[in-house]
């Protein structure tokens, strides 16, 4: 008995000592240049109202995200100067404004640590100590340190929503399945892509007997949980909020890779060294995405339900998009993570577990490639952490990475058809 207790007082000293050291981060570093725009967001929802706010500078995306940092802005009492109507704050003025910002992004991070841990303990019946030091690979995996705690992505807004979303899906609890996963897409667009892996589900296709069945009250309950979300958000800011979001993400074709270590960065660094995307492959690549995406998503379909083959689906498109697309952005694959997560967490297998790693390696190794140890803000000076030689060796280092998520799109594929034939 004695020898459990220090065992767990142990795992909470442990595990503490992970959250400190990821709240340091998150004040000690200022993050890529979009804190600057969750800045000026906040500031402006604030001043203005969330809906004018909003307006004054969308960012491209959905409105649910600056509800976010309206609260942050609100809380914090972030104050925009008039200049910040037509552009970012000053360095200057980010060093007061950029730690509440950090913090709610940091905050987030915890919030998606006490799904994962309330999952262990409760659906998965693990102990609370066996529940901590789960939930502590996302204190210990450099993907999530870097792309929340150091970068300051906002993705980290809609990823436990996201999860939230499979879990529930997975307790047969459609209804709040559907609007989490409303939530999701209203804070970052790229969960809409998930939205026929959900949808497929619900339906069972017998090609032999040229059956359909769709489980009609199951998934008109998901229908409604997203439509109660959807439908009062689009009350407040309009159906033009939504349409804006979707018209800035389809402009994709001015360039191939957007900072993103993919088959485009491959095609701008050997084939296209203007970097300009060849209109058949603008064309191409989309349709390629299409029908992957179609391949994961009728594999559902025609095999027995089961939330793996959700997973496994809806890693395969974040991935699919992330490679293919025209324009995609160096964290675009974090995403793809979540799905990964809860793959782990649903069954603890040396398969799916491979796949976490390599999803999290690629997705650490695009962002540090592209901004090293992160950025430091002092005295309204913005200063750069590289390791040494960084940028000799960065020219070299990315097609490999970019040749390595490429090839790994590829094996990812096969092993998903083999694994679910």
């Amino acid at each position: 008995m004695i020898k459990n207790k220090n065992r767990s007082i142990f795992i909470i000293i442990f595990i503490s000592g992970l959250i400190a050291l990821n709240l340091f981060f998150s004040i000690h570093f200022f993050g890529t240049n979009d804190v600057r725009a969750w800045i000026r967001s906040a500031g402006l929802t604030n001043e203005y109202g969330i809906v004018k706010g909003y307006y004054i500078y969308t960012m491209n995306y959905p409105p649910l995200s600056s509800v976010m940092l309206w609260v942050t802005g609100k809380i914090a009492g972030i104050k925009p100067s008039r200049e910040w109507l037509n552009e970012y704050p000053t360095f200057i003025e980010a060093q007061n404004t950029y730690t509440p910002i950090k913090i709610s992004i940091f905050i987030m991070y915890n919030l998606l640590a006490l799904v994962v841990f309330y999952y262990l303990l409760k659906k998965k019946n693990y102990s609370f100590s066996k529940s901590i030091l789960r939930t502590s690979w996302l204190y210990l995996n450099p993907a999530f340190i870097f792309v929340n705690s150091i970068f300051g992505y906002m993705d980290i807004y809609f990823v436990p929503f996201l999860l939230g979303s499979f879990m529930l899906l997975e307790s047969n609890l459609f209804f709040l399945s559907g609007a989490f996963f409303a939530i999701s897409f209203l804070i970052k667009l790229l969960p809409i892509f998930l939205l026929p892996v959900f949808i497929a589900y619900f339906v069972s296709i017998k090609f032999n007997k040229f059956k359909i069945k769709i489980l009609d009250d199951e998934l008109s309950s998901f229908i409604l949980g997203i439509v109660v979300v959807l439908i009062p958000t689009l009350g407040v800011f309009g159906f033009q909020s939504m349409e804006s979001v979707f018209d800035a993400s389809a402009v994709h074709g001015g360039i191939l890779s957007n900072g993103a270590t993919n088959l485009n960065y491959l095609l701008s660094t050997y084939f296209y060294p203007n970097n300009i995307t060849p209109l058949l492959w603008l064309k191409w690549s989309k349709y390629l995405f299409y029908i992957l995406s179609a391949f994961y998503i009728l594999t559902i379909s025609l095999k027995k339900k089961s939330i793996e083959n959700i997973y496994l689906a809806s890693i395969g498109i974040f991935l699919s998009y992330y490679i293919l697309f025209t324009g995609v952005h160096e964290n675009h694959l974090f995403p793809a993570l979540i799905p990964a997560l809860g793959l782990i967490l649903n069954r603890f297998s040396k398969g799916n577990i491979l796949i976490f790693i390599n999803i999290s390696l690629i997705v650490f190794l695009n962002v540090f490639s592209s901004y090293g140890f992160g950025n430091i803000l002092q005295n309204g000076i913005i200063t750069q952490v590289f390791p040494p030689f960084f940028n000799q060796i960065k020219n070299l280092w990315r097609p490999m990475i970019s040749f390595y998520s490429t090839l790994y799109l590829i094996y990812y594929t096969y092993s998903f058809y083999k694994k679910t034939r």
